[in-house]
């Protein structure tokens, strides 16, 4: 039994050496499973490894959504559709593909207020980080404005356009 605990803090150890700390919570669970369904060494580690993979996925889903600062809710899945022009309806396929960010191009949305423009653009920064896990930045034009302001007042400026073109 002590053979046992030290083998797995020592296993611990490595996980926690070579940065793969997802798979430390679900090694014991995976480890009954394995010898419960007799699986082969190379299906255990298969399986740590696979769980750990998805376990980052998700962790990094979860931080580029947190890092886009996009509105609550405003999703492909929430956006109507029929009020939008045959056209802009074709770019709002074309823009979820993601090509504009391959070829570094800003996506600008000019308008009245309450014509869905927000949501529009929301929408598409949500898809490109949910099925591509693309880096997005989301902000209004007011709030992108006082940023550039408050840099250009506190001799910053040059350093957040540099940011900002990153």
């Amino acid at each position: 039994m002590e053979d046992e605990l030290h083998e797995n803090d020592s296993i611990g150890l490595l996980l926690a050496q070579f940065q793969i700390s997802g798979a430390k919570h679900t090694l014991d669970r995976l480890e009954k499973q394995a010898q419960a369904e007799a699986w082969s060494y190379r299906r255990y580690l298969r399986e740590v490894l696979e769980n750990e993979a998805q376990g980052r996925r998700e962790r990094r889903l979860r931080r580029l959504l947190s890092e886009a600062q996009l509105p609550e809710g405003k999703t492909l899945s929430s956006l109507q559709i029929e009020p939008l022009s045959m056209e802009n309806r074709r770019q709002l396929h074309e823009l979820c593909e993601g090509h504009f960010v391959d070829r570094a191009e800003n996506v600008l949305a000019f308008g009245l207020p309450g014509r869905g423009k927000t949501h529009y653009l929301s929408a598409i920064a949500h898809e490109l980080i949910c099925r591509q896990q693309r880096r997005v930045w989301f902000t209004p034009t007011y709030k992108l404005v006082q940023r550039l302001l408050e840099a250009k007042k506190n001799m910053k400026l040059e350093a957040l356009l540099k940011k900002l073109d990153g």
